[in-house]
């Protein structure tokens, strides 16, 4: 398993609290490429459970 793959493994073995809070932590303003990708991934699994509508207020509620 690569290194992309345990991330988003990892991500989606959280609960739904630990996602927001994850995306909370790391904000919606200018972070690093690391923070940026998992970012991406905690949004995109979001969509994936809840739709992009959830996907579309996780981004509002960090400034994306």
């Amino acid at each position: 398993m690569d290194a992309t793959q345990k991330i988003k493994s990892r991500i989606a073995s959280l609960d739904d609290e630990m996602l927001l809070l994850c995306l909370d932590q790391i904000g919606g303003g200018q972070v690093d490429a690391e923070r940026r990708i998992v970012r991406a991934y905690l949004i995109s699994e979001i969509e994936k459970r809840h739709g992009e509508d959830a996907a579309d207020a996780a981004m509002d509620r960090i400034g994306l």
